[in-house]
């Protein structure tokens, strides 16, 4: 009987190696979804702050600016709600003013901002803010790297390209 027990350590010897071969990957990829996951949502809150952050100025602004300087000052008002979130790539992320550069480089052309009348039964004047943000483009402003899981494919396939907001406020 003793002679059973002094085996069984030496039989079992790598079993849990073989046992944690087996269920690293599976905890590796859960642990890289959540992280990649609550990078994108971070993101697209930034992003939806940004634009609402817009929108609240606008009835702040000067009513005697014509439409190209009240764009101006509504796309700055968006530019520096994002300068103050981590969603620039690691080159231009280190100081605020290397942020706010990036910014407005690479936002200005993504910011609309349209007049118009507001629809419905009430009337008055609305203007539509919008954002497009370029998530997986290819100046790396994607916060975890993409990897391809053989069988299942690339996280690139569910892992949008742009994030979007927009924001409508009425005068």
């Amino acid at each position: 009987m003793t002679r059973d027990l002094a085996r069984t350590p030496h039989r079992c010897r790598g079993a849990a190696a073989v046992e944690f071969a087996l269920v690293f990957p599976l905890l590796f990829l859960m642990l890289y979804g959540l992280l990649t996951f609550g990078a994108v949502f971070y993101t697209q809150l930034a992003v939806s702050r940004a634009v609402h952050d817009g929108a609240r100025a606008v009835p702040l602004l000067p009513t005697t600016a014509d439409a190209s300087a009240r764009e101006l000052l509504i796309e700055n008002e968006i530019i520096e709600s994002l300068a103050t979130a981590s969603i620039a790539p690691a080159a231009s992320n280190q100081t605020l003013t290397l942020r706010r550069a990036w910014l407005t480089s690479t936002l200005r052309s993504r910011i609309t901002v349209v007049p118009a009348a507001c629809v419905g039964g009430s009337g008055g004047n609305c203007t539509t803010i919008t954002l497009s943000f370029p998530y997986s483009s290819a100046d790396g402003t994607r916060l975890l790297p993409a990897i391809s899981i053989p069988g299942i494919g690339g996280t690139e396939t569910w892992i949008p390209d742009s994030l979007f907001s927009a924001a409508i406020v009425r005068l």
